[in-house]
């Protein structure tokens, strides 16, 4: 349960918020936990991920609540849609006062809860992280007609980043658009670190082990830079499908590395202590922000556009999506320039406390849901 957070009047919002998502993950709760603080009363619309997406959810948020639906689909790949049932009969008995939906195209319902605004003077907000992944490349005009035509039935934006925030302008959106960064941690002490001039260089990926977050490319990177001589270990911390692939790679190509399997709370923050570099070489945002809160500089590749309000020259290293090349001269340069490398965690840990957190995000969040609430009633 989280402590209340010191919002000023005018983020406080008096009525009811009701936010609509495909399903509720365990990191999200902790947002809407944060949201709930500030309002009369949160109520969230959630289904159930199917069962191979592995996905871990949320039953219960504290002080809000959730209300379970099901999700239905129909199509695959490309064409895949979704709806919620029964989606309009809780709206309706709820009676909010200003509606949350994700900005997603894929939802054919999102025009029932706009209908139901209008007629009650009610203002509908979108809530996304922009324009990409929607359609492939070859569908492009299709997949721009049915994102215009999405954003253009909300009163407002929130986006995850200031990328995401470029994408829904030139996509044509031209109401306000408020920028609540994504974040999965709350502010929190930084775990003591001791400077390291030599011996092994730790490097540690955190996170879900799938193919998408291709680190494979990784451990190449570090087989090579160990064949030149540079003593560097591998920590990956984390579990999922992909893992007994990943464990033949590290054994073949000699690389020395560590699975911790899944790891949370003291034990993650140990071992990422003991560690000098995080590297994400793909997919995979939400692990930036935590490694970060650990003190821990970082080389990242260019994804959602997440990574680019995480990480600067200050703090770390971005690089193109499956570039080898460039990822073993990141990680070079970490190793050869240690005592640059230890003061960019520090960095990376001033972004993460003052920035870019789960109280900034939920303040920036209630900025523009107080803000768009304002503007309806003063336009109804």
């Amino acid at each position: 349960t989280h402590q209340p957070i010191a919002m000023n009047d005018s983020l406080k919002f008096n009525g009811t918020l009701l936010i609509r998502q495909r399903v509720i993950t365990t990191y999200r709760a902790e947002l809407f936990g944060l949201l709930a603080q500030s309002c009369k009363r949160l109520v969230v619309i959630a289904g159930e991920p199917k069962q191979e997406e592995g996905i871990a959810i949320s039953n219960s948020i504290k002080p809000g609540e959730i209300i379970p639906v099901k999700n239905i689909e129909i199509g695959k790949g490309t064409f895949l849609v979704y709806w919620q049932k029964d989606l309009m009969d809780h709206v309706t008995r709820i009676q909010p006062d200003l509606i949350v939906t994700e900005a997603n195209p894929r939802f054919t319902d999102t025009s029932k809860l706009v209908r139901w605004a209008r007629k009650n003077d009610r203002a509908v907000m979108g809530w996304g992280l922009g324009t990409t992944n929607f359609f492939k490349r070859k569908f492009e005009s299709l997949r721009r007609l049915r994102q215009k035509r999405t954003y253009a039935k909300f009163d407002s934006l929130i986006s995850y980043s200031e990328l995401a925030k470029q994408q829904y302008a030139e996509a044509g959106f031209a109401k306000d658009i408020f920028v609540a960064h994504n974040a999965t941690v709350s502010r929190r002490p930084m775990p003591e670190r001791t400077f390291r001039p030599e011996g092994k260089f730790k490097v540690i990926n955190i996170g879900r082990i799938v193919e998408h977050k291709n680190v494979e490319l990784l451990v190449d990177a570090i087989a090579k830079l160990s064949a030149e001589g540079l003593d560097i270990g591998l920590e990956i911390v984390g579990d999922g499908p992909h893992r007994s692939a990943l464990e033949s790679m590290t054994s073949q190509t000699g690389v020395d590395c560590i699975f911790h399997g899944m790891q949370v709370g003291d034990q993650l923050k140990a071992i990422a202590a003991s560690c000098d570099l995080f590297v994400l070489p793909g997919l995979g945002g939400l692990a930036i922000q935590e490694a970060m809160s650990f003190g821990l500089p970082a080389i990242v590749s260019e994804a959602d556009g997440t990574e680019l309000d995480l990480v600067r020259d200050a703090n770390g290293w971005r690089i193109p999506p499956d570039d080898l090349a460039a990822l073993t001269g990141a990680i070079r340069e970490a190793y050869q320039n240690r005592k640059q490398t230890f003061d960019r965690g520090l960095e990376s840990y001033r972004i993460f406390n003052e920035e870019i957190n789960l109280e900034t995000m939920a303040e920036k969040f209630m900025h523009g849901v107080t803000s768009t609430f304002q503007l309806q009633k003063a336009a109804a």
